[in-house]
């Protein structure tokens, strides 16, 4: 309490007051085309200079462009262009399973179609197993083979 009130009889605020500025000589922001070309000028003193850059100008521009890219060094970037890839294609890939994700989340959150989709799905599983059982487990014989054909998956993937 003793810092408030010595600051209150002080009048002094713990931080600086803001420059003033007047509102109508706001400088325009203006982007460099070259950083050797920055500098602060206003529209108002230069008025021939605000007009759209000419055609020269441009291909001038362009020139500068196409100069810079036959100094890069390519051969570096085809070593490192494979992983350029695996990383890119691992970022899309995860975009692409958001994206289905957040599409499944949304039909399934509709009331009628989503609960429509869980008795699909569950109706699906439920066929698919009635399916196997009747093909595969309701005979010996077929029981047989089935099993017969776990063991040699089995020592196929553990190699006994």
């Amino acid at each position: 309490m003793a810092t408030e009130s010595q600051s209150g009889a002080q009048g002094a605020l713990p931080f600086k007051d803001p420059l003033e500025t007047v509102p109508g000589q706001a400088e325009p922001i203006q982007v460099a085309l070259d950083p050797a070309e920055l500098s602060l000028r206003t529209p108002a003193a230069d008025p021939e200079e605000s007009s759209q850059p000419s055609l020269d100008e441009l291909l001038g521009f362009l020139g500068k462009g196409i100069a810079l890219l036959k100094g890069l060094n390519l051969q570096g970037f085809q070593q490192i262009y494979p992983v350029f890839l695996a990383i890119l294609a691992a970022v899309l890939t995860g975009l692409a399973i958001i994206i289905v994700s957040n599409i499944l989340t949304s039909i399934n959150h509709f009331p009628l179609i989503g609960g429509l989709l869980d008795r699909l799905f569950e109706l699906c599983g439920l066929v698919v197993v009635c399916r196997f059982a009747a093909s595969n487990l309701l005979l010996q014989k077929k029981r047989a083979d089935l099993f017969l054909r776990i063991a040699e998956l089995k020592k196929k993937l553990i190699g006994r």
